[in-house]
């Protein structure tokens, strides 16, 4: 179980941020506390959001693929890259960051593998990982 008086705090950000485990890589977890200044509820949201995470990770890879891969061979291809299956753009995508925002929703940054140029690929999600919105940034 985490706990937030482990994390470092950014007074500029309002949030805690650490790096924890989701699927064996090191990944930034950074936690809002701009509403709710109690540690042990916060780190109750940072545990609840990792279970979210690994439980719905297959859904929200699936989501972003049927998001953006045909986006990907359509628009992101040119003579020197060839189109890519469902299989390679979802090996090619790796979580780097989840936030907890005020809300208690969640945004997962992963890092596009190259698919898009090196843009980010970024996931709004409810607080269950559900995915509400999915983004190409940076």
């Amino acid at each position: 179980m985490l706990d937030i008086s482990a994390f470092k705090y950014s007074a500029e950000m309002e949030c805690y941020h650490s790096a924890v485990k989701v699927r064996g890589r090191a990944v930034e977890l950074l936690v809002s506390d701009q509403k709710i200044k109690d540690r042990a509820i916060l780190s109750e949201r940072a545990n609840a959001a990792l279970h979210a995470v690994s439980m719905n990770w297959e859904t929200v890879l699936d989501h972003i693929t049927r998001e953006l891969l045909d986006l990907k061979n359509e628009s992101w291809v040119n003579d020197a890259t060839e189109r890519v299956t469902a299989a390679t753009f979802r090996d090619a995508l790796t979580l780097n960051s989840i936030a907890i925002k005020a809300d208690g929703s969640l945004e997962l940054v992963f890092e596009d593998g190259d698919l898009f140029w090196g843009h980010a690929v970024v996931v709004a999600a409810d607080a269950a990982c559900k995915p509400i919105r999915i983004d190409i940034e940076g």
